[in-house]
């Protein structure tokens, strides 16, 4: 999470971010209680918006959208 906070406009940063997103959304679809399963929700889309918002045109945002449409799309697979 410090790589990610450190350098958040440079590729190891944007990577440690989707990384940690990713690894918020699959520990949310284990969880019981729909509260932490939501606070998990609202910390990978932080990061995944903050990815978006700093780098627009990258590769790194792209593949944040993917995952923020993957998300909504796929509700029962994460354990929505």
């Amino acid at each position: 999470f410090r790589i990610a906070r450190q350098y958040p406009e440079q590729d190891g940063g944007c990577m440690a971010m989707l990384r940690l997103a990713d690894l918020l959304i699959n520990e949310m679809a284990r969880l019981d209680l729909p509260a932490e399963k939501q606070t998990y929700l609202d910390r990978a889309t932080e990061m995944l918006d903050e990815i978006i918002a700093r780098r627009p045109d990258s590769a790194w945002a792209i593949r944040a959208a993917e995952m923020k449409s993957n998300i909504v799309s796929n509700p029962n697979k994460n354990g929505l």
